[in-house]
């Protein structure tokens, strides 16, 4: 996928894909509206410019994010999507909600319907580092709101018993 260049302001510098302004906003925890009247602040140059052209006719978060990818190249093959999600297992500094953020992030670039929730689950569960598996087991957890709540509530302990921070 194309990358999207961007002020390093708002996001580490360099130039980065629809995937990774998706996963900024979805880690920020910022509202898909508020996303989509803040998404000039993400893109400079050719793509601010492009923006600007188009912003009056995008009602969605959605909608933009389709857009930038239609405009920046085109989506990840599934099966490299997945290869992307597998190679990356949550280390010992990673927060659980930054991780599980991020491997959603991935997750939402297949096809829609492609994967239940409890797939999704399921394989994000699989990533998780062993010390919150161990604690959080995979029936208690539905869904990705009783899996966050869950792994911070282990996260928590963690910090309170071994002085464990993430970074």
């Amino acid at each position: 996928m194309d990358a999207i260049p961007g002020p390093s302001n708002s996001m580490p510098p360099g130039r980065r894909s629809p995937n990774d302004i998706e996963t900024f906003k979805d880690c920020s925890r910022v509202s898909d509206a508020n996303a989509l009247r803040g998404l000039s602040m993400l893109l400079d140059d050719f793509a601010a410019t492009w923006w600007y052209g188009v912003k009056d006719t995008v009602a969605t978060w959605e909608t933009a994010l389709d857009l930038l990818r239609l405009t920046f190249g085109p989506r990840k093959l599934a099966y490299l999507v997945c290869r992307e999600i597998f190679s990356n297992e949550q280390d010992i500094r990673t927060p659980s909600d930054v991780f599980i953020c991020q491997s959603r992030s991935l997750l939402a670039q297949l096809p829609a319907n492609t994967l239940t929730e409890s797939t999704q689950i399921d394989m994000i569960y699989g990533l998780l580092h062993k010390r919150i598996r161990e604690k959080v087991p995979r029936d208690k957890v539905p869904t990705f709101n009783e899996l966050l709540k869950e792994c911070g509530m282990v996260e928590e302990t963690f910090v309170d018993h071994f002085d464990i921070r993430p970074l």
